[in-house]
């Protein structure tokens, strides 16, 4: 990613209200997985759904979780302005890591992304964050499911040595809504020791957003966990984004 320029905090604070309204829009409160029923359908068909399904505007509050050995190393948590249909996303991303936390934003206008940590004098703008033919319409939240789908599938196709891998697929409900739970199960054997590394998502059957996604690495030995908290579907934004 190449540097463009540099802007000053103070122009970044007249950017950052006027993209995406603050507050807190309403929602639906996303609960644990319930109605758990096997379904018929194949990864592939899986699959076949969530690419037909195009982005929409969306808000979301969201926390990503990382564990080591058991313990907590570090959490996220975001509120994300999604509406790349139009080119536009925000991202505000607090990380509490060592006994510190850290405030981020992300803002995309078209081709470019604005970052800012907060506390620091000057932002960066990247005017080609995204290779040509592409925008924040590419980075959407509605694309993540897509892309872990083809890496678990991927996966599946691979015939190495000494590894094994299963899929199996649910049908569910979070938050009253209808999800797919994809969880794929690699088992490897290294050294004569046997390591199992488990990948779950859990997908929204009508958007395709991801609603929550649990990778678990060598027997719980590393976790990240995501899950989304709140959710808008077809938010009312502003029309347009002061220059």
């Amino acid at each position: 990613m190449k540097k463009h320029a540099i802007i000053t905090a103070s122009i970044l604070a007249m950017i950052l209200p006027t993209v995406f309204p603050s507050g807190n829009p309403f929602y639906s409160q996303v609960s644990a997985a319930t109605s758990v029923q096997q379904s018929n359908l194949t990864l592939d068909q899986v699959i076949a759904n969530i690419n037909q399904k195009k982005p929409i505007p969306v808000y979301l509050e969201a926390t990503h979780v990382f564990k080591e050995h058991g313990a907590i190393s570090s959490t996220d948590t975001r509120k994300i302005w999604d509406n790349a249909v139009k080119g536009e996303s925000r991202d505000e991303t607090i990380v509490v890591a060592n006994g510190k936390q850290e405030k981020y934003y992300a803002v995309t206008k078209g081709p470019q992304l604005i970052t800012y940590k907060e506390g620091e004098k000057q932002a960066e703008l990247y005017p080609n964050s995204y290779p040509p033919g592409m925008s924040a319409l590419n980075s959407s939240q509605f694309n993540e499911a897509k892309s872990r789908l083809k890496m678990i599938k991927d996966d599946l196709q691979k015939t190495d040595p000494g590894v094994t891998n299963s899929v199996n697929i649910t049908e569910e409900k979070m938050m009253d809504r209808p999800v797919y739970h994809v969880s794929k199960k690699q088992q490897a054997i290294i050294e004569g020791n046997t390591h199992l590394y488990f990948d779950d998502v859990w997908i929204d059957k009508q958007t395709g957003l991801v609603l929550k996604s649990i990778i678990n690495n060598n027997n719980g030995s590393a976790i990240s966990e995501y899950t989304v908290t709140k959710v808008n579907f077809q938010p009312t934004f502003p029309k347009k984004i002061s220059n």
